[in-house]
């Protein structure tokens, strides 16, 4: 019993701290490790998407007409004309450019000549304010058919959705300047971590603990070989 009781007072032996504080220091490491793969792989995904929307606004460009290829000419775009609002100003002017159809509707295109005309004149109103696409191109009248006017509709579309991947691109490319670079990460990632088991000497894990029951083993060890 007396043996059990010495047992049981013994303090902690020294080296349990020291693991516990290289538990502490590789936990660390771990997650320092994590959050550079985790940046490495949200600069590998912004990398990619700048990639593929570069890829698709070079492809875009060749269809539009040369005057809004540019840059500049793409700068000009109004960014809150979206691709889906050219498709509903299109149908808008489609609907009130339909000639009529049967004996009703001629009758009532005839009586209401001027309301018909001040309807085509509303659906092409916000068209006018568009960059015109071509140089040598300039807006048909008021009555000439919804034929006319779709090599400008195509154009508008075109150009809408480059303005859109333009953007993209932009945005992409300042979310990259924003991220660490790729080096700063690799370097994060391959940091050893040999330093951080290095234990300072002043640490309660280094300092030499004495173990009194282990003095006392040595002592009756001594008086037994006396």
């Amino acid at each position: 019993m007396a043996k059990l009781q010495s047992l049981l007072a013994r303090p902690p032996r020294p080296d349990a701290a020291q693991g516990e504080e290289y538990r502490r220091r590789l936990l660390e490491h771990f997650k320092e490790q994590r959050a550079a793969l985790d940046d490495i792989s949200q600069r590998e995904q912004a990398r990619k998407e700048y990639e593929t929307l570069n890829h698709r606004l070079k492809d875009l460009r060749k269809s539009i007409p040369i005057a809004l290829q540019q840059d500049e000419a793409l700068s000009r775009w109004p960014r809150e004309i979206k691709r889906e609002q050219i498709v509903s100003l299109e149908h808008e002017l489609r609907k009130s450019l339909a000639p009529p159809v049967g004996v009703i509707q001629r009758v009532w295109h005839t009586l209401r000549r001027r309301q018909v005309e001040s309807r085509r004149i509303a659906a092409q109103r916000p068209l006018l304010s568009l960059p015109t696409p071509f140089v040598d191109h300039s807006f048909p009248d008021v009555d000439a058919p919804s034929e006319a006017w779709n090599d400008f509709f195509e154009a508008w579309k075109l150009c809408a959705e480059a303005a859109r991947l333009t953007d993209a691109v932009q945005s992409v490319e300042q979310s990259l300047l924003h991220l660490q670079s790729a080096e700063a990460c690799q370097r994060r990632l391959t940091a050893g971590f040999a330093g951080k088991l290095n234990v300072s000497p002043n640490s309660p894990a280094s300092s030499p603990t004495t173990n009194p029951a282990s003095t006392v083993d040595r002592n009756s060890m001594h008086r037994t070989a006396a």
